[in-house]
């Protein structure tokens, strides 16, 4: 089954990194049920190892923005293909692509005044992902459906997020609510992505500098 209709063939699109760096822009020259090939536009393709994975951001006045991840399968300057290609929400959820957090949050609602967002309640944001949020919500009385407004400040990003309830759970007596975020922009996506990235590559260090400090103590 195409994750993509045919229709995308011929859109411009960008090649980025899983880091979310960019690496090319092309045009989507092929769509099949195997592979999504990326044609060069002025510029030649970086060369790119067997079996990585990548990002495709298309874009189509028409059929609208699509964000594409797949494996590289044959590369050269020219052109790339790509297999198991999926959308980067299908891609997230499937491989768990999220990551604990203890970050607050704040539900907002607009002033009707003055048309600006208010922060209402805070709550703390214990894991993210591209696709939505856990909340714990000690006085959330909200229930599954139910949409909502969220500021994240994220790093540098600080904006409001829309957001719908999808899980209510209780631990040990405190309300927590799973949470998928509606139509994110491309830049709230992206800047979310980076700083998902980011927390991951603290992970990694922190867990490598805490195994070589097991290893020095038992030498």
């Amino acid at each position: 089954m195409q994750v993509v209709p045919k229709e995308y063939e011929g859109s411009v699109c960008e090649l980025k990194s899983m880091e979310n760096e960019l690496i090319a822009t092309g045009v989507v020259g092929e769509i099949t049920e195997d592979y999504v090939r990326i044609d060069a536009r002025a510029n030649p393709i970086p060369m790119q190892r067997y079996g990585i994975m990548l990002k495709v951001n298309v874009f189509n006045s028409r059929e609208g923005f699509r964000v594409l991840v797949g494996k590289v399968y044959a590369a050269s300057t020219r052109f790339l293909k790509l297999i198991e290609v999926t959308s980067l929400l299908d891609y997230e959820r499937r491989n768990f692509f999220r990551i604990e957090a203890d970050q607050p949050a704040w539900i907002v609602k607009k002033n009707e005044e003055t048309d600006e967002w208010e922060d209402a309640q805070r709550v703390s944001i214990r894991d993210i992902s591209l696709g939505g949020v856990l909340l714990e919500w000690p006085d959330g009385e909200m229930k599954t459906g139910a949409h909502i407004f969220l500021r994240l400040k994220l790093g540098r990003f600080n904006q409001v997020v829309e957001c719908v309830i999808c899980r209510t759970e209780d631990r040990a007596g405190v309300p927590y609510y799973g949470c998928e975020f509606q139509a994110l922009s491309m830049p709230q996506s992206d800047a979310i992505c980076q700083y998902i990235f980011q927390r991951q590559r603290e992970q990694i260090q922190k867990n490598k500098f805490e195994q070589n400090s097991l290893n020095r103590g038992g030498i």
